[in-house]
């Protein structure tokens, strides 16, 4: 029996699921078998570093790829986290832009609840205040360059 049209792309999709869902095991087997061994997770030759899951090299090559990538999908004009949907005046679609702000939102929640800054979500917030001392001051200077920056454009 041969199938056609609409039956013919859902058996395809199928077929993507089942496979997309075997490669996800596979990885997900190879990535705890070096683990094991402290290998890195994505190379799997060399030692990961410590408190890591992967080396170094691996590392900085993910990180230069991932910026290559971001910095083609802003240039096409395409969302920078998805890299899917086309965005006109700013970095992220709506889906991603709402997603990243729900993430956020509850970090800092988690932060401030644990007395860590609200800002970096790192360091001991100061007395009192919701924000540590260095993000309090980052703020301060950058209110003051924008301030100039205003003044400069309105001569």
């Amino acid at each position: 029996m041969r199938l056609q049209g609409r039956q013919m792309s859902k058996a395809s999709a199928m077929a993507s699921d089942e496979k997309r869902a075997a490669w996800k095991k596979y990885r997900a087997k190879q990535r705890a078998w070096a683990l094991e061994r402290g290998k890195c997770s994505r190379c799997k030759k060399a030692r990961a570093t410590e408190g890591r899951r992967t080396c170094e090299p691996c590392r900085i090559r993910f990180r230069v790829e991932m910026k290559e990538r971001k910095q083609n999908a802003r240039a096409d004009g395409m969302c920078r986290r998805c890299e899917q949907v086309r965005v006109t005046g700013s970095a992220r679609c709506t889906s991603c832009a709402a997603s990243c702000y729900k993430y956020d939102r509850n970090r800092r929640k988690m932060a401030r609840a644990a007395g860590l800054c609200g800002g970096c979500c790192k360091r001991p917030a100061a007395d009192g205040l919701l924000s540590c001392r260095v993000c309090i001051d980052r703020g301060a200077a950058n209110n003051k360059a924008r301030k100039l920056a205003r003044k400069e454009t309105t001569k």
